[in-house]
C-alpha cells in the first residue's frame, strides 16, 4: 500500500533510477502518495464594459465575489485549518505547493483546495510511519538534524538515507542563502529610507504665521509701506519677487522613479505598508480610458510633491487579489492610505479642481481631516479593506520556503511540547488552543497592538503558555512580545 511504499526502504536500485535527478526522485514519491499536479484551468478573457462619466465597471469575469473565491488564500486556508485541525502554516505550505499559475503567469496563482488536502493528508500519514527509532531517523539525527525534518526527508525520500541526507542539506542551504538575501534586501531597504528622509528633509513645505494685519503689498524691511507703491504700482509685487516667493514655497521636485511605482502583490509589504510617507494606491487597467487621463496627473503631482507621499498603480487586471481585498468594482479607484491604513477613497475622474484639492489636502495633512469629512460608516469600510490588504501584502510577501521553514519548526516544537506533557496529547491540545487564539486575534484585527503582546501573568496564560518554552518560542518566532 501506499504507506509501505513510504516507510520500506527499496530492495534495490537499478541503473534507469540511478540516472534520475533527485528533485524527480522527490517527485517520484510524492506520485506514489497519490500527489498529482492539479490541472489548468482554461482562462476566458471577459468583454470590456462600457466606461460611463469617467467609471468603468470591472469586466464581469474579474468582479470581487469571483475573485475571493478563486484567489483569497488566506479563508480557503482558514477553512483547511479549521477542518482538518491543523496549523494553518501547514496549510499555507500546502497550498503553495500545489499552486498553478495562469499562462506561467505568476502573478496570477490558482489555488487547488482539493490538491492541497490531498497533499496535507498524505504528508501527515508518509511521516507518521516513520518510527522516530528507525535507524536512519538516528543517523541523520547525529548529524545535527532536525527530527521531524528527518523524517519528513525519509518520507519523501522512501527510507533513502543518501537521498533523504540531500534534501536536507538543500533545505539548509536555501535557508541560508534566504537569511542572506534577507540581510541585503534589509540593508538595501535602510539605504531606502535613508535617501526618503533626506528627501523628506528637503522638501518639508514652510510655513509662517500671518498677523491679521499684514499687509500682502509690504516688502520686509519697508515698516509697513508698501515700496512697490512708492514704485508708482500700488498692490502689486514685481514679478521676479513674487516668482521667488513662489519658489521658496514650493518643494523640490523628485525624481519619478522615486515617488512613482508600478506594483505586484508581491510588492505590497514594501511599497505601501511599510511606506515612510502616505502613499496613493492607482488602481487601474490598461483598457480604461480614464485611467489612462487620471494616473499621468497623479504622477506629476508625486513628481511636484518632492516625495511628500508616493504613488503606487496596481493593475487590475494582473493584479487580481488586490482588487478583491480592496473590493474594487470600477476603475479608476484611487485609495488613500497612511501608516499602511486605507483613510480615504475615490473612483472615477475627480469631478473638479476642488475635489481634488479638499482630497489631497486631507491625506497629506498629519491627522487632517477631508471635505467632504468621511462618515463612521465609511471608516468602518475602510478599516475591513485595511485589514484585507495587510493580509494580501503578508502572505504574498513571504516566501513558501519561508513559510515552510517555519512550518517544520512550529511542528517541531508542537512535538516537543507533546513530550513535555509526557505524551498526553489532551493535556498537549490545551495549550494549542490556547496558541490558537492568540493568533487568531493578531489575523483578526492585525492593527491592533495588543493582541501582539502576551501577559504570562495571566493566570491561564501562565499556566498553559508561559511555563512551556515551546510555546513561548512558537510565539516568538511570529512576533509576539
Amino acid at each position: 500500500d501506499e504507506t509501505a511504499a513510504v516507510a520500506d526502504p527499496p530492495s534495490s536500485t537499478g541503473a534507469e533510477e540511478e540516472e534520475l535527478s533527485l528533485d524527480e526522485r522527490v517527485n517520484a514519491a510524492m506520485k506514489k502518495l497519490g500527489i498529482g499536479p492539479p490541472g489548468e484551468e482554461d482562462a476566458t478573457p471577459a468583454a470590456v464594459e462600457e466606461c460611463e462619466g469617467g467609471v468603468c465597471p470591472l469586466p464581469s469575469s474579474t468582479t470581487t465575489d469571483d475573485v475571493a473565491t478563486r484567489e483569497d488564500v488566506h479563508t480557503i486556508a482558514t477553512r483547511i485549518a479549521e477542518d482538518m485541525g491543523v496549523n494553518i502554516q501547514i496549510v499555507l505550505a500546502a497550498i503553495g505547493a500545489t499552486t498553478t499559475f495562469e499562462n506561467d503567469n505568476y502573478d496570477k496563482p490558482q489555488y487547488n483546495e482539493h490538491a492541497a488536502r490531498e497533499l496535507i493528508s498524505a504528508e501527515i500519514e508518509a511521516i507518521s510511519a516513520i518510527a522516530e527509532d528507525a535507524e536512519e531517523v538516528k543517523e541523520l539525527i547525529s548529524e545535527g538534524h532536525d527530527e521531524f525534518l528527518v523524517r519528513r526527508a525519509l518520507a519523501f525520500a522512501e527510507m533513502n538515507v543518501g537521498d533523504a541526507r540531500a534534501i536536507l542539506l538543500a533545505d539548509r542551504e536555501d535557508e541560508e542563502i534566504e537569511i542572506k538575501e534577507r540581510e541585503e534586501a534589509e540593508k538595501a531597504a535602510a539605504e531606502e529610507e535613508a535617501a526618503r528622509a533626506k528627501i523628506r528633509a528637503e522638501s518639508e513645505m514652510k510655513t509662517v504665521t500671518v498677523d491679521a494685519n499684514f499687509d500682502p503689498t509690504a516688502l520686509p524691511g519697508s515698516g509697513g509701506t508698501s515700496d512697490a507703491a512708492s514704485m508708482g504700482m500700488p498692490g502689486i509685487l514685481p514679478q521676479r519677487q513674487q516668482q521667488q516667493q513662489q519658489q521658496q514655497n514650493f518643494p523640490k521636485e523628485a525624481n519619478k522613479a522615486d515617488v512613482v511605482f508600478e506594483a505586484t502583490t508581491a510588492d505590497l509589504q514594501r511599497l505601501v505598508m511599510e511606506s515612510p510617507v502616505p502613499v496613493l494606491i492607482d488602481v487601474y487597467a490598461d483598457w480604461c480610458g480614464p485611467c489612462k487621463a487620471l494616473t499621468p496627473a497623479l504622477e506629476q503631482m508625486a513628481v511636484k510633491a518632492g516625495g511628500m507621499f508616493r504613488l503606487v498603480k496596481v493593475n487590475s487586471d494582473n493584479e487580481r487579489p488586490v482588487s478583491a481585498a480592496l473590493e474594487v468594482t470600477a476603475l479608476p479607484t484611487i485609495f488613500a492610505v497612511r501608516d499602511g491604513k486605507v483613510v480615504n477613497s475615490f473612483r472615477g475622474m475627480p469631478p473638479d479642481e476642488k475635489f481634488m484639492r479638499d482630497f489631497m489636502v486631507g491625506f497629506l495633512t498629519p491627522g487632517g481631516t477631508f471635505n467632504p469629512p468621511v462618515s463612521n460608516e465609511q471608516k468602518h469600510k475602510f478599516a475591513e479593506l485595511s485589514s484585507k490588504l495587510t493580509k494580501v501584502a503578508c502572505t504574498a510577501s513571504f516566501s513558501f520556503s519561508a513559510r515552510e521553514r517555519l512550518q517544520d519548526r512550529t511542528s517541531s516544537r508542537l512535538d516537543e511540547l507533546v513530550k513535555a506533557y509526557g505524551g498526553d496529547m489532551g493535556d498537549a491540545e490545551g495549550s494549542a488552543k490556547v496558541l490558537r487564539s492568540l493568533l487568531s486575534n493578531v489575523i483578526r484585527d492585525p492593527f491592533e497592538t495588543k493582541f501582539r503582546k502576551v501577559n504570562l501573568e495571566n493566570k491561564v496564560i501562565a499556566s498553559k503558555v508561559g511555563s512551556f518554552p515551546p510555546c513561548v518560542a512558537i510565539l516568538k518566532s511570529v512576533g509576539f512580545a
